[in-house]
């Protein structure tokens, strides 16, 4: 098979990836893509922060690809804590039941925590 030019090669190349995933499955795409499959997500931001990214990758010669991915991971890594909490509904409502009374004035201050008093 002779492929023309560079958009039939792309094609050809993205039509083998695809037939491979639907035969291996996950395996095929970890394999591909070093270790964990990857989706595609649309993201608008405004064209200045679109346009400073784009600088910023080129200092430092980074795919802007690459940027993202690693700001997503921190800030996951921030909110990790937070997600544990959430996934226990024991933890919430003690949570909620703090807040509560600490609205309504129902605290005790760790000074008089702390001697008991």
């Amino acid at each position: 098979m002779v492929l023309d030019d560079i958009t039939q090669q792309k094609e050809y190349i993205f039509a083998v990836f695809r037939l491979r995933l639907l035969i291996f499955g996950a395996e095929a795409c970890r394999l591909v893509s070093g270790g964990g499959c990857m989706s595609t997500m649309t993201v608008r931001i405004p064209e200045e922060k679109r346009d400073m990214l784009k600088i910023v990758a080129g200092i430092e010669k980074r795919d802007i690809k690459e940027i993202l991915t690693k700001l997503v991971d921190e800030y996951l890594e921030r909110h990790t804590e937070t997600l544990e909490i959430f996934s226990k509904p024991g933890w919430v409502k003690a949570i909620n039941a703090g807040l509560k009374a600490a609205e309504k004035g129902d605290i005790i201050t760790w000074r008089r925590n702390r001697t008991g008093k």
